[in-house]
């Protein structure tokens, strides 16, 4: 490796496997996917891979540090793994504290968010749709109080208003909003029945974990690369 190199990267070969382990040990409390990856990306990876991925991976863990802060005003470490079980890993840590924060912002209580979430993720696997779609559907679409959003999870216009003895979903609260679909939701998990691990999701659930390792990683990294 050059000295422009080490320059660009912040740290050396040496220093990028070291932070790979790191990062790697801290994953593994949670999932055993990448066992001795450290080991094989630091042997494998030539320094235009290091570079990009380092890249890629700092700003990922800056996007971390900026939503985190946001994502603490509203929920906690537990909220957040009890939202990685609702999704069953098929959403980035990245993606669920944005949408907390979204929710958070219009009033949407986190004690909702997994029920929210999970009907989210079966629907996307029901449809085909992309999960992380669905999920700011269903966030998005209670924050703005909009039968036209919730549509796109099958809630439909006639459901929502039978759930409030007809009046116009406009002129409730998101609290009670929110309550009104989590119900809906509740009653179509219940529908559904037992949830299809398929070879979609755990190809989903890999990358995922890989982007949750590149961000941790960045926030690892970042202080060196600076």
């Amino acid at each position: 490796m050059d000295v422009t190199s080490k320059v660009l990267l912040g740290l050396d070969a040496a220093q990028f496997r070291r932070g790979i382990q790191q990062v790697d040990a801290k994953l593994k409390e949670t999932s055993k996917l990448f066992q001795n990856l450290g080991g094989i990306i630091g042997a494998s990876f030539a320094v235009s891979q290091i570079q990009a991925f380092t890249s890629e991976a700092i700003q990922l863990g800056s996007q971390m540090q900026t939503v985190g802060k946001g994502f603490a005003r509203f929920g906690s470490e537990m909220d957040l793994e009890n939202l990685r079980k609702s999704t069953r890993g098929l959403v980035t840590d990245l993606e669920l504290m944005k949408a907390v924060v979204t929710a958070g912002n219009f009033g949407i209580p986190i004690e909702k968010m997994g029920t929210l979430l999970e009907f989210a993720k079966r629907r996307a696997q029901e449809t085909g749709q992309s999960v992380d779609y669905l999920v700011q559907s269903i966030v998005t679409g209670i924050g703005r109080k909009s039968p036209l959003i919730l549509d796109n999870l099958g809630i439909s216009t006639t459901r929502l208003k039978e759930k409030f003895h007809g009046a116009a979903l406009e002129a409730q609260s998101i609290a009670d909003v929110a309550q009104a679909v989590g119900d809906i939701a509740t009653e179509e998990l219940g529908k559904m029945g037992t949830a299809v691990d398929t070879a979609a999701d755990k190809m989903v659930r890999l990358s995922t974990t890989w982007s949750n390792f590149k961000a941790s990683f960045g926030e690892a990294i970042a202080p060196a690369a600076s």
